[in-house]
């Protein structure tokens, strides 16, 4: 539970800084099991000039080029 909130806040400070380059408030982080941050992603719909740049999407679009489709079967947690 505490580490939830650890990572929940992380996702706001991001929120935070995405809104300060003129972006909408998301942030989002990928967790592995271990509790290791393995990726981080912001909204960059505005700064972008994309309706698809939610922070979700950039995470994933960034584990795709990072990580080969074997990793996506284990079990992570995003937090957004």
């Amino acid at each position: 539970m505490k580490q939830d909130i650890k990572f929940l806040r992380m996702t706001i400070d991001m929120a935070k800084e995405s809104q300060q380059k003129g972006n909408l408030p998301y942030g989002c982080i990928l967790v592995s099991n271990e509790g290791t941050v393995l990726l981080k992603g912001e909204n960059t719909i505005n700064t972008d000039h994309d309706c698809l740049a939610h922070a979700e999407i950039n995470l994933i679009r960034e584990a795709c080029k990072v990580y080969d489709h074997e990793f996506f079967k284990n079990l992570y947690n995003l937090y957004k």
